[in-house]
């Protein structure tokens, strides 16, 4: 995994169209940080309970998998942002702050009964979740249960909880569910 903290200086610099993958997580904090991409970079945490802290900087696109309950820290900005959930009942995502996802966001549980929760670090604190551009091909959040998110963005209001299989777990606000 990558870990980074303090205040030294640190900046990142990738090329266009990266592949990075780790099994585990993506911490950085602190400050002086910066990350820099050409375009198109993708970051994937493919392990358990993966944790991707961003120090509040610029994203193209993060992908989520494997198995638990992954966290995303800090007010990061992304392209992309996607959690993919697995066979399994105890998959999620959790926010500890607010995000800008200017393309695409998708929460996708693996099934109905399997489905993904999205929710706050703190039970009961709303974390929002801007989501402005529709993308008709993808559901925001299928097979997915939510709590404390508020949904800003046209998004959210776009039908774009998949018919009958996400969830209001209660705290949301913003959010059109469909029956």
């Amino acid at each position: 995994y990558l870990s980074s903290t303090g205040s030294n200086t640190r900046r990142i610099d990738v090329g266009p169209n990266s592949q990075i993958t780790f099994s585990s997580s993506w911490i950085i904090s602190g400050s002086n940080y910066t990350f820099y991409t050409s375009g198109g970079t993708t970051i994937t945490l493919d392990g358990p309970d993966a944790i991707f802290e961003g120090a509040g900087q610029t994203y193209d696109y993060l992908e989520l998998r494997g198995s638990g309950t992954a966290i995303v820290k800090g007010a990061n900005t992304f392209t992309q942002l996607q959690r993919l959930g697995t066979a399994s009942k105890t998959d999620g995502i959790l926010f500890d702050a607010g995000q800008t996802i200017n393309q695409l966001l998708a929460l996708i549980g693996d099934s109905a009964t399997n489905r993904l929760f999205v929710g706050s670090t703190v039970p009961g604190t709303q974390r929002t979740l801007t989501a402005n551009v529709i993308n008709q091909g993808y559901n925001v959040g299928y097979n997915a249960n939510f709590q404390d998110i508020n949904g800003l963005g046209g998004f959210w209001n776009y039908g774009s909880l998949g018919a009958g299989t996400s969830g209001n777990c209660g705290g949301n606000s913003n959010i059109t569910f469909t029956t």
